[in-house]
């Protein structure tokens, strides 16, 4: 049995395939996700290098599915529900859904992801209130922080981009890769 913190690894390093092959004979919840999340993955890569990905894509949509029937007050599948659809550039159907998955869950994962979906339909300040409330919520400010960064950033703001990647680099002053967008380092 491959553990939590192995599989979290090989997502880390984008061994994607080597998760499928050692959770192909689980069917557990924690297997299911994982392999709904790696098909994800690989299926947003694909798409990015411009390969044919709806295949994979749909894969993991139907590995997401069953999780969600199989375990539905599993929360990782309620949010792998949206993030399929963001990662399909849906973003409307993908706030649809967080949104219908944060009623249900109230949890601050999937409300930083009705920003990510808000931030994707061009709602920067939309975005920017939920990444905040996510951060009030107990989401990792950091994370939160970061993607508040690069709103501002998409809103032509570089000074209130700069103003809090100063924030997020007093959380985790190691982080000035993820704090510091492009246009700031100098």
């Amino acid at each position: 049995r491959i553990s939590s913190n192995q599989l979290k690894k090989l997502l880390n390093s984008c061994r994607y395939d080597e998760i499928l092959d050692r959770l192909a004979n689980y069917n557990d919840a924690h297997a299911t996700y994982f392999r709904a999340l790696a098909l994800d993955q690989i299926a947003s890569f694909k798409k990015e290098r411009g390969e044919q990905y709806k295949n994979i894509l749909r894969q993991s949509k139907k590995n997401i599915d069953d999780g969600g029937r199989r375990f539905p007050n599993d929360i990782r599948f309620l949010f792998l529900d949206g993030l399929h659809f963001l990662h399909a550039q849906t973003p409307k159907k993908a706030f649809q859904r967080f949104s219908k998955h944060y009623k249900k869950s109230r949890d601050p994962k999937i409300l930083g992801a009705i920003g990510n979906a808000y931030k994707a339909m061009g709602k920067y300040k939309a975005a920017l209130r939920k990444y905040r409330q996510a951060a009030k919520q107990g989401l990792s400010r950091l994370m939160m922080a970061h993607n508040i960064v690069s709103t501002y950033k998409l809103m032509g703001r570089n000074d209130l981009a700069k103003k809090n990647a100063r924030v997020g680099l007093k959380i985790k002053p190691k982080n000035a890769a993820l704090m510091t967008p492009p246009m700031m380092s100098s």
